[in-house]
C-alpha cells in the first residue's frame, strides 16, 4: 500500500473527510507562520511552499504535502 492510499484509508476510517484533514494541516502550519518559525511563499511554478526558519521547505500539492529540502 502506498503512503497516499494509507492517508485516504485514515480519512475513511476516522470519519473525517480529506478536505477537513487538509484544512487542519494548513491551520497547524499557519500557527508556525504566526509564531515566526516559518513563512509561506509561492515558488516559480506557482505552487505554495512552507519555508521553515531552520531551512526545511514543504510543498503543498493537490495530493498532499511533500518535503522539498
Amino acid at each position: 500500500m502506498s503512503k497516499r492510499d494509507s492517508r485516504f484509508d485514515f480519512a475513511r476510517t476516522s470519519g473525517v473527510d480529506e478536505q477537513t484533514l487538509r484544512l487542519e494541516v494548513e491551520s497547524h502550519c499557519q500557527s508556525l507562520v504566526d509564531a515566526g518559525m516559518a513563512c509561506w511563499r509561492i515558488n516559480d511554478d506557482g505552487d505554495t511552499e512552507l519555508q521553515m526558519a531552520t531551512g526545511e521547505a514543504y510543498l503543498f500539492g493537490e495530493d498532499g504535502v511533500t518535503r522539498c529540502r
